[in-house]
């Protein structure tokens, strides 16, 4: 990704810098080149090659190198695209993520990426496919390429002054040496790397996650193309009619790489290593066809933009997904088009002014640090100050205060359990009162606790609550039960004993389906499939069933609140500003949802003791529930559960439901 301008121009690595980012850019639409990811490490492998030349000349010619006007090509080169790039991103998280916690990820995403440590910075924050919503996640290989910048000149100035005296052969030899070890380093028992990265870095991660981001073991993609230069200048290679075809077979290397190569271990060794001599070849054989190919116009125009193109494009892909989760390859397309106009904008007037010196400001380098570190950093300062406050226009969405607003919360009732000293402190009297309602279930129930009291008051009867976020009241054996949840014994023990005239049950069923928390059979393990939790999960709730028609209690059962596409915590200001919604649509989420149901149908059919309420029947329509809307602002708390608001509009099937039993 560095300068073109900085050494003697060959229009075939031009071309090649376009094949890498245009590698890059198609892989992050996830439509096609698994292995484009592998452009990022042909782009170190030409700034290995590119700044060696550039420094080897400089020593032939005045016996030292001029860092001060190196670091200054460097600053003039990368930092002003990157300032208003992130500048940008900044401005756009602003109305497009939410205040709690995704814009305080790009705010510190944006800091480490205008410091250049990035990829220490992600390193510690989270596994790089788990980054895919945070829109400064590219800028890892920036911060690793700018770290090699700051040290190679000292290195190579070192290396120079220590070999100067020495034959070629000796020369050769530390070269050699050098290379070796940068490679010994990421190769060499990776197992005992692995615990000794652990500790300092406090991430329990893979050896291949810190060799992504380390530029200890990236070094060698560095070399390997600092080497081919060294070759070249000391004229050990030496170019003629059969080496032209090196290039050739190299341009091959590297589209076979990108097909057939995936990401399921983004650091494999032999991932990495065939795309990067791949690239030597390439760059040493400057000839045949593969030369003939990316000396075409097109491919070197997409050369010359090259840097702003990966700048520019991951932020709005990014963005794109938020507002359209399920987009395609026409939606990719039109963000393609797009992400190539801004990159040729800023290329045309940012990077060639301030590169040339043109632009007034370029004049100064010392200007031109100050002003690309201190923008960006400002800008990510005074969007921070502003959360709070963007915070508090979503009073309706916030999840802590919304839970603490629920009645068996109030109660002092939620994820505690039964025992005789808090059964006064969880029932709501009613004077003169000989009925009872109790309510038993695990988040889902409680989220329902104000529709339950509601109903008990308007009824005059009393009303118990009892909730335990994530543990089922029915005998469903998971791995967070066996932890931290009362037996399904004592629960029915209790509903036995206090016998309530009415019981109300809620369990939710998708939580219960994914894997940290799925039923568990006999053997302790669960289902593979879907379908076969699903099974399970009603097998537990039929065994509830016909226990409760067995000692006659009249149930009501009250099915969970079918999910939403996105947590409505998630809203930003463009939602709150226009009504728009950027929720994903969950269509197939409500079609599972009426599977549900249907099967629910079928089991409380023929029963006495048994009636269901759905949520989705009050709070959706039109197979969606969209919370942003003007009559239904505040009704969900998260993804999965009601708020206080929410939870009163089931107050009349409550109601209902008790007055069929009564009738």
């Amino acid at each position: 990704m560095g300068s073109t301008t900085d050494t003697q121009f060959r229009p075939d690595i031009q071309g090649l810098r376009g094949v890498a980012v245009l590698l890059v850019v198609i892989y992050h639409t996830k439509l096609a080149l698994p292995g484009g990811y592998l452009g990022v490490d042909i782009f170190f492998v030409i700034s290995g090659f590119v700044i060696t030349q550039m420094l080897l000349r400089e020593l032939e010619s005045s016996n030292t190198i001029n860092l001060r006007a190196f670091f200054s090509r460097r600053i003039k080169r990368i930092l002003p695209a990157l300032c208003v790039v992130t500048c940008f991103t900044l401005f756009l998280s602003l109305i497009i993520l939410s205040p709690f916690g995704d814009q305080q990820k790009a705010i510190n995403a944006s800091r480490a990426t205008t410091m250049f440590f990035a990829n220490f910075h992600f390193l510690l924050l989270d596994t790089y496919t788990e980054l895919t919503t945070n829109p400064f996640r590219q800028m890892w290989s920036l911060s690793i390429e700018e770290q090699f910048y700051f040290i190679f000149p000292f290195f190579l100035l070192l290396v120079y002054k220590l070999t100067k005296n020495l034959n070629k052969y000796y020369s050769t030899i530390t070269w050699g040496i050098i290379v070796f070890t940068s490679i010994s380093v990421r190769y060499f028992k990776r197992a005992r790397q692995e615990t000794l990265l652990s500790r300092p870095f406090r991430r329990n991660l893979s050896i291949s996650e810190f060799e992504f981001y380390l530029p200890t073991h990236r070094i060698w993609q560095f070399l390997l193309g600092a080497v081919a230069a060294y070759f070249i200048a000391e004229k050990y290679y030496i170019r003629s009619p059969k080496t032209k075809h090196f290039g050739t077979l190299g341009f091959v290397i590297i589209l076979f790489s990108s097909v057939f190569f995936t990401d399921n271990d983004p650091y494999n060794s032999l991932n990495n290593l065939l795309p990067c001599i791949g690239t030597v070849l390439i760059l040493v054989s400057g000839a045949g066809l593969a030369t003939r190919l990316l000396t075409s116009a097109t491919i070197r125009w997409f050369g010359e933009i090259s840097y702003s193109l990966y700048l520019w494009h991951w932020p709005l892909f990014v963005f794109l997904l938020i507002f359209f989760p399920d987009a395609g390859l026409i939606a990719f397309s039109v963000t393609c088009i797009v992400s190539v106009l801004f990159a040729f904008g800023s290329f045309r007037f940012i990077e060639s002014p301030f590169r040339s010196g043109t632009s007034s400001i370029a004049k100064s380098t010392r200007s031109v640090l100050a002003l690309a570190i201190l923008l960006p950093l400002s800008i990510s300062t005074l969007q921070q100050a502003s959360i709070p406050y963007q915070k508090s226009i979503y009073d309706t969405y916030n999840y802590t205060n919304n839970r603490k607003e629920l009645a068996s919360q109030k109660l002092r009732c939620a994820d505690t359990w039964l025992t005789a000293r808090v059964i006064d402190r969880c029932t709501i009297l009613v004077p003169q009162s000989k009925e009872s309602v109790l309510l038993i279930g695990d988040s889902q129930a409680e989220s329902f606790s104000d529709g339950v009291a509601e109903a008990s008051r308007q009824l005059q009867l009393n009303a118990t609550l009892f909730t335990f976020a994530s543990c089922p009241v029915m005998d469903l054996k998971n791995r967070f039960r066996d932890v931290a949840c009362p037996s399904n014994r004592k629960t029915m023990e209790f509903i036995f004993v206090s016998r309530p005239t009415y019981l109300v049950v809620s369990n939710a069923l998708v939580p219960y389906l994914e894997d940290d928390n799925c039923p568990m059979r006999e053997n302790l393990e669960c289902a593979d499939s879907r379908t076969d939790r699903i099974d399970d999960w009603f097998k537990a709730f039929n065994s509830l069933a016909n226990y409760l028609e067995s000692i006659k209690q009249k149930t009501i059962f009250i099915m969970q609140t079918p999910y939403l596409g996105y947590d409505s915590r998630g809203l930003s200001l463009i939602d709150k500003l226009t009504g728009a919604s950027s929720e994903q649509s969950h269509r197939d989420t409500m079609v599972e949802q009426e599977i549900f149901e249907s099967r629910m149908k079928t089991i409380s059919f023929n029963s006495k003791y048994l009636k269901i309420i759905y949520p989705s029947r009050a709070i959706c329509n039109n197979n969606s529930c969209r919370p942003e809307t003007k009559d239904q602002r505040g009704w969900f708390r998260d993804a999965g559960h009601l708020s206080k608001a929410g939870s009163l509009q089931l107050t009349p099937e409550i109601k209902l439901a008790i007055q069929q039993f009564s009738s």
